[in-house]
């Protein structure tokens, strides 16, 4: 259950990347459209403002972007730590089933011996 729980979290977090990165697209494609000016057309109070609103935005979709590559180092890391704890739970697992297999061997081959001494007395 632990496993799946930890799945459908990781999911969740690439879910969440893709809505964040699409957020930095689609602001990142506002910025480049509010930063055309058509200076005939305007004042120049509405030219310093649209210049102020479109430095913002860009500030705001750099911030974005930066999230997400916080999110995808982030994701690198937990499954980094994932990946190692699986791995050495499988490594033990496996120790453990060599002792084991070891130890039926060993009883096996006394169990023999013991017979053929008893057989040949």
């Amino acid at each position: 259950m632990n496993r799946a729980n930890t799945h459908i979290r990781l999911r969740m977090t690439v879910v969440a990347a893709e809505v964040v990165v699409a957020a930095a697209h689609a602001a990142a494609e506002v910025v480049r459209l509010t930063s055309i000016v058509h200076p005939s057309s305007k004042s120049a109070e509405e030219m310093v403002a649209t210049k102020i609103q479109t430095a913002y935005r860009r500030h705001l979709a750099s911030r974005a972007l930066r999230a997400l590559r916080g999110l995808g180092r982030l994701r690198s890391v937990i499954q980094g730590q994932s990946v190692k704890r699986q791995t050495t739970s499988a490594l033990k697992c496996m120790q453990t089933l060599a002792r084991v297999q070891s130890q039926i061997r060993s009883r096996r081959v006394r169990r023999n011996s013991k017979e053929e001494t008893e057989a040949s007395l």
